[in-house]
C-alpha cells in the first residue's frame, strides 16, 4: 500500500513530465501545471506584459503624432482661410480698378470731344483776335473823325482783351483736360 500511495502521490509529476506543451490550451491541465512549476508561465506572462507596454507606448506615440497632425491641419486650414480672404480682397480690388479704368476711358472719350470743341472755339477766338487787330489797323486810314476812331479803337481793344482772356481760359482748360 505504501507503494501505491507513493505512486498516487507522484502521479501528477509523472504525468507532467509526459506533457508536450506548457501552454494550458495545448497541453491541458497537466501542461498548465508543468508551466506553473517550471516558471514558463511567468515568463510568458512577463513577455505579454512587456509587449502590452510596448503597444501602449506605440499607441501614445501615435496619439501624439495624430494630435500634431491635427494641429498642423488646423494651422494649414487657418492659413488657407487667410489666403482665400486675401484672394477675395485682391479680386475685389481688381474689379474696382477695372471699373475705374472703364470710367477713365469713358471720361477720356468725353474729354476728347470737349477738347475738340474747345480747340474749334480757340481757333474761332484766334480768328476774332486777328480780325480785331485788322480792324484796328484799318481805322488808321479810314478818314473818320478822330473821336469816332478813338471810340471804335477803345471798343475794339476791349473786345480784343475779352477775346484774349477767353482764349487763355479755354487754353488752360484744354491743357487740363488733355492731361
Amino acid at each position: 500500500m505504501k507503494r501505491s500511495f507513493m505512486l498516487l502521490l507522484n502521479a501528477p509529476f509523472l504525468l507532467a513530465a509526459c506533457a508536450t506543451s506548457t501552454d494550458p490550451h495545448e497541453g491541458g491541465f497537466l501542461g498548465g501545471v508543468q508551466g506553473l512549476s517550471s516558471g514558463v508561465y511567468e515568463q510568458r506572462l512577463r513577455e505579454r506584459e512587456e509587449r502590452l507596454q510596448r503597444l501602449r507606448e506605440e499607441q501614445r506615440e501615435l496619439e501624439r503624432e495624430r494630435d500634431e497632425l491635427k494641429q498642423r491641419d488646423q494651422g494649414l486650414a487657418r492659413r488657407l482661410a487667410v489666403e482665400r480672404g486675401r484672394l477675395r480682397k485682391l479680386s475685389e480690388e481688381t474689379r474696382g480698378l477695372q471699373r475705374r479704368i472703364d470710367a477713365l476711358r469713358a471720361t477720356r472719350k468725353a474729354s476728347s470731344g470737349k477738347i475738340a470743341r474747345l480747340r474749334k472755339r480757340l481757333a474761332a477766338l484766334k480768328r476774332g483776335i486777328a480780325s480785331t487787330d485788322h480792324s484796328l489797323d484799318a481805322l488808321e486810314g479810314s478818314g473818320q473823325a478822330p473821336d469816332a476812331i478813338e471810340r471804335r479803337r477803345a471798343a475794339l481793344r476791349t473786345q480784343r482783351k475779352a477775346l484774349e482772356k477767353e482764349y487763355q481760359l479755354l487754353l488752360d482748360l484744354t491743357l487740363q483736360l488733355g492731361e
